[in-house]
């Protein structure tokens, strides 16, 4: 005798799947077997498999397997609804090519069956079988739409995503609160201002101004396109405020530097009872990291401890972060020593920390805990231990660190390399960089520029210019720090002609600007005894009202020997306003121990 229908799925579910297939060949047979018209199923029956098919979907992919077989057997092919769940469960599962399968095989699909095959090709980044199928339906709606916009933005399709938008308009769609969301995400990515102002005016005349997630949206754009100004409109605008539309605030005004905003719309949200997030008090932790404002870093670690008896690693990273910053190291260590977390980044954070405040013994001793706790240092704590290297010219160390670069494969990372350059150039192992030079398959100014300083400081003045020229052969646009490198080497080497050389190519590619350079020039004019030369460069800088540039001359004066003209000098300058510092007065005491001026260096 068969089993009811509902019975018989629910053995389909329980069994193996390789026997689904004999138990409804063998319920088909025991159901044949009887009269004619006692295998008629009521509706309730009907209803019964449905439901209790739909409730399967929602579990395994073999569960989902199951029911499909049941289906078929059981001539359920004809329930759209049932198909579209089947449909959805081989999507959510990444079973493509199941799930086209039963999209073929329906013999009614609707609009939900077509928005979910199309959902489940964009969930799998299939951007072409996308297009392809939103082309090819004959009826699309909003969610349509917003399935390829939401593709191309998570895509970084962004142009693709902005087209779809005006052809959705040009279409008459309307467009609803996600549409806006997806599009200013991809607004976002390209940065630009004014197309995003634009959709700003399609979303208020669409009446969704006011919804706080497009609101949140608009926010996040603006602060991406650097306009915080229409940040704050949008955001002040929202009848409705929430965590999350606050922390958009909140980090917007942090990126773009305005700290003191930041930390007023915080005390604002507070104000109004908002309950601050991790993520809320991860941006403001590092406002105050970058204020460098101890006392409001303390008290919004207070309110973590009043939220909860222990930070996550996040905000215990953000707490390091910015009691560092601050200056107060103990507190740092107090927190670091709290967490007692293996988490790489928090060992990078505090080994950082330890590196800006010049305690370079104790970075290198983390770094040693972090190996002796099987942890796994990456590229960013092999630049900071290389850095501490480099400064205690710890050779030994420094040459372990590269065998453990070489090891784990972080060779090909440019900033170690650049890193390991300027290390070994600061031991002065001039081959050992140079090996890592030349294995370097890619070069970058930095590269270039920390192989002429590693030159220039081993005296191979003629190896720094033939640098310069293969590098310009790379096509490699020098920066500030190649071209003070290049004046360096000219002035110690004496190469005046050199020198002058550089100069007007200095004034050529920069359209005669030297602010950052100048006083390598003065510098180098002076040191080859060219004093005319840096005079009239000096001249032509204009009004100075900081002391670097008069230093400079200063010095250059100083090192060739013009005591009188080093304090005539200095006259000229406190004449014209400029406040000397400390290193005005280390050149003109250089004055008088290279001219033997004693009652000068006395007064």
């Amino acid at each position: 005798m068969g089993l009811p229908r509902f019975l018989s799925f629910r053995a389909f579910v329980t069994c193996p799947l390789q026997d689904a297939q004999a138990l409804s060949r063998e319920h088909t047979a025991n159901a044949c077997s009887r009269p004619i018209g006692s295998c008629s199923v009521d509706r309730n029956c009907e209803l019964d498999d449905t439901f209790h098919i739909a409730s399967t979907l929602q579990g395994s992919f073999k569960s989902c397997q199951l029911s499909h077989a049941y289906m078929v057997e059981y001539g359920l092919m004809d329930d759209t609804y049932l198909l579209n769940l089947i449909l959805r469960a081989y999507g959510k599962s990444g079973a493509m090519l199941d799930a086209h399968a039963v999209f073929n095989s329906m013999r009614r699909p609707n609009i939900i069956s077509w928005n979910t095959l199309l959902g489940a090709y964009a969930f799998y980044d299939q951007s072409d079988e996308v297009e392809s199928l939103f082309n090819s339906m004959r009826q699309r709606n909003i969610v349509s739409w917003n399935t390829l916009i939401t593709a191309y933005s998570h895509q970084g399709k962004c142009r693709n995503a902005l087209y779809l938008f005006q052809r959705l308009f040009e279409e008459c769609e309307l467009p609803n609160d996600v549409t806006f969301i997806n599009i200013l995400t991809a607004c976002s990515k390209l940065a630009e201002l004014q197309t995003g102002r634009v959709i700003h005016v399609r979303i208020h005349m669409c009446g969704l101004d006011m919804n706080v997630t497009v609101g949140t949206a608009l926010v996040h754009m603006y602060a991406k396109c650097r306009d915080l100004d229409f940040a704050c409109n949008a955001f002040y605008q929202l009848p409705e405020r929430d965590v999350v539309s606050w922390t958009s605030l909140i980090s917007a005004q942090a990126q773009l530097g305005s700290a003191d905003l930041a930390i007023c719309s915080y005390e604002q949200m507070q104000q109004e009872g908002v309950l601050s997030t991790k993520f809320t008090i991860e941006s403001i932790l590092t406002v105050a990291a970058k204020k460098l404002s101890l006392n409001q870093g303390k008290a919004l670690h207070a309110c973590i401890c009043f939220g909860c008896s222990k930070p996550d690693v996040n905000t215990g990273n953000s707490l390091i972060n910015m009691y560092a910053k601050c200056g107060s190291m103990r507190y740092a260590w107090f927190i670091f020593e709290c967490l007692q977390s293996d988490a790489t980044i928090v060992w990078n954070t505090m080994i950082s920390a330890c590196v800006e405040e010049l305690y370079y013994l104790q970075a290198l001793s983390l770094y040693n805990q972090m190996l002796q706790r099987g942890l796994c240092p990456d590229e960013f704590t092999f630049a900071s231990v290389l850095s501490v290297c480099a400064f205690l010219l710890s050779f030994d160390i420094g040459m372990m660190v590269h065998s453990q670069l070489l090891e784990e494969g972080h060779m090909q990372d440019l900033v170690l390399s650049n890193t390991l350059i300027t290390f070994y150039s600061k031991c002065k192992a001039f081959d050992e960089a140079k090996f890592v030079f030349k294995k370097m398959q890619v070069h970058n100014v930095v590269t270039w520029t920390s192989m002429m300083a590693a030159y220039a400081q081993t005296g191979l003045y003629e190896q720094v210019f033939t640098l310069f020229s293969e590098m310009q052969l790379q096509q490699v646009r020098p920066n500030d720090f190649t071209v003070i490198t290049l004046l360096v080497a000219c002035a110690d080497s004496i190469a005046l002609e050199r020198g002058r050389e550089l100069h007007a190519w200095i004034a050529l590619e920069r359209n005669g600007c030297f602010s950052k350079v100048s006083n390598g020039i003065i510098n180098m004019y002076a040191k080859c005894g060219a004093v005319e030369d840096a005079f009239s460069f000096f001249n032509h800088l204009g009004c100075m009202d900081n002391a670097i540039p008069w230093n400079a001359m200063l010095n250059g004066l100083a090192y060739r020997g013009h005591g009188r003209a080093t304090f005539a000098f200095f006259k000229r300058m406190l004449k014209e306003g400029t406040e000397p510092d400390e290193w005005t007065y280390v050149a003109l005491l250089s004055a008088c121990s290279h001219s033997g001026m004693v009652e000068e260096a006395c007064w």
